[in-house]
């Protein structure tokens, strides 16, 4: 992967690799401490600006950004997230040859999520919205703040029990969009290009937030994909309607008896139950119950029918099999869309579930380490291409994962995980975690960057004029929601 970046972009590489290895740095610009960085601080943001360019143009001294800019159209609009797509897919052309094998054999699974990047001290910053703060701290304060959602693809590639889970995508969410319907055109480019999964079966993990139309109404007609949705405890789904077909006028009936999921008396038997034993992480035994009900349907709108788009409706319950009693109070329900859900088991549902929260350890291991959220800008275009820089150092942690020394603090080697094994001397081709990996990177590549990244003196530049200024930018106000947009 590192030999497919060009000469010019050694800047870009070299702040890839630095990211990768960070060990310290609070904030991109204090990447240029990095022993792995070799050039200026002030290359940084020229990286960030020339990532993905194709004609990286000569420094004017001129900042045509300042300038305030009309309302864009929606063809403007549409046009825009189209060439940030096709962009994106040169990411994947980098890494798609280094794929983890199918799970089993037998299928993909990707894991998509949304996360919120907290920007309430960025004024000049477009396209600003409320989104989601978790608070656990502060009780009954609103977990509401403001900046950006950023929805993310990952491929599930869990390896030894170790939650590895690198992401095919990563783009901001438009503002005239719901993240549901956002991630739905995210799936559709990446399904559709047959370099990534050659029409072999995908199953894609999404929570509760995705189990509506604007996800499963435009990926139901995707051959080849099996989504895997959580649905919450208290929705109402329905029967297809097997009754008399309703003669004369009107609309003809197509929903049957409602399915309550909290109440059972609404519940019809299932049409297929399945149990087994599992181990979970912490070696409890457990017992898990898995029900399927065939050919649920949801409500759907006016111009989007659900009624012709059935899905399965799974209840999963797990049972200590020590003590009898239920490992968690509440039933997991998931609804499995796609033409070809019969194709798996029940207990590939759940084995594939389960796999979901992975892409809630990259978030974590994003924002803690690879400074996700940490780039400052004005600037939504220099956002976006940070957030392909963290997509690239993941893939390249991801690549070193059984390469070099696992290295434990001392204060680490009392941890359980770490009682059962030797500390000192480790298998070369053990699977390291994320963060055991960032650590080792360093020792990795120093001589890769001792010898490849050596920056050419270059002329520089006049710089700016002594007492010229620049036009201020315009600040941009966050959009509320139910305020329409001038699309």
């Amino acid at each position: 992967m590192l030999t497919s970046f060009d000469k010019k972009e050694e800047s870009i590489l070299n702040l890839v690799i630095a990211l990768a290895g960070n060990q310290s740095a609070h904030s991109p610009t204090e990447l240029a401490l990095n022993p792995l960085y070799k050039y200026q601080y002030s290359s940084i943001s020229d990286a960030i600006d020339n990532f993905l360019k194709e004609d990286i143009p000569k420094g004017t001294g001129e900042n045509p950004k300042v300038v305030e800019e009309k309302p864009k159209t929606l063809h403007e609009k549409t046009n825009e997230l189209n060439k940030l797509f096709k962009k994106e897919a040169k990411l994947r052309d980098l890494v798609n040859e280094f794929f983890p094998k199918k799970y089993n054999d037998k299928f993909w699974v990707l894991n998509t999520d949304v996360t919120s990047i907290y920007r309430e001290h960025s004024p000049t910053l477009a396209d600003k919205e409320f989104v989601h703060m978790a608070n656990s701290v502060i009780k009954d304060n609103k977990p509401v703040t403001i900046g950006h959602r950023l929805s993310t693809v990952g491929l599930n590639a869990r390896e030894n029990g170790v939650a590895w889970n690198p992401p095919i995508s990563m783009l901001k969410v438009p503002l005239e969009l719901k993240s549901s319907e956002f991630a739905a055109q995210q799936i559709k480019v990446i399904i559709v290009d047959e370099k990534l999964f050659n029409n072999d079966l995908v199953i894609n993990n999404l929570d509760s937030a995705y189990n509506n139309v604007g996800y499963a109404y435009p990926t139901y007609e995707i051959a080849n994909l099996i989504s895997i949705i959580r649905m919450a405890g208290n929705r109402n789904v329905f029967n297809c309607y097997t009754g008399d077909t309703k003669t004369g006028s009107g609309a003809k009936n197509k929903y049957g008896e409602v399915f309550k999921l909290p109440k059972k008396e609404t519940h019809r038997p299932p049409d297929k139950t399945e149990e087994f034993d599992w181990t979970m992480k912490n070696n409890r035994k457990c017992n898990i119950n898995v029900r399927q009900w065939n050919n649920m349907i949801l409500k759907g709108k006016r111009n989007k029918r659900m009624h012709d788009k059935p899905f399965n409706l799974v209840a999963i319950q797990l049972t200590d099999i020590q003590t009898g009693k239920p490992v968690f109070k509440n039933t997991l329900w998931v609804a499995v869309w796609g033409e070809r859900r019969n194709e798996i088991t029940l207990r590939e549902i759940y084995e594939s579930f389960r796999l979901r929260f992975d892409i809630e350890f990259f978030f974590r291991f994003g924002k803690q380490k690879l400074l996700l959220d940490k780039y400052q800008t004005p600037d939504v275009a220099h956002e976006q291409n940070w957030f392909w820089i963290v997509f690239l150092s993941y893939w390249l942690l991801y690549l070193s994962r059984t390469e070099g020394e696992n290295i434990i603090r001392p204060w680490e080697k009392y941890l359980p995980k770490c009682i059962n094994q030797d500390v000192k001397e480790l298998e070369n081709n053990t699977v390291k975690t994320p963060t055991q990996t960032q650590r080792a990177l360093p020792s990795i590549l120093c001589d890769f960057a001792k010898n490849n990244l050596i920056p050419k003196p270059r002329n520089n530049t006049s710089g700016r004029e002594k007492g010229k200024c620049q036009t201020p930018r315009t600040h941009s106000n966050p959009v509320k929601k139910g305020v329409k947009l001038q699309i």
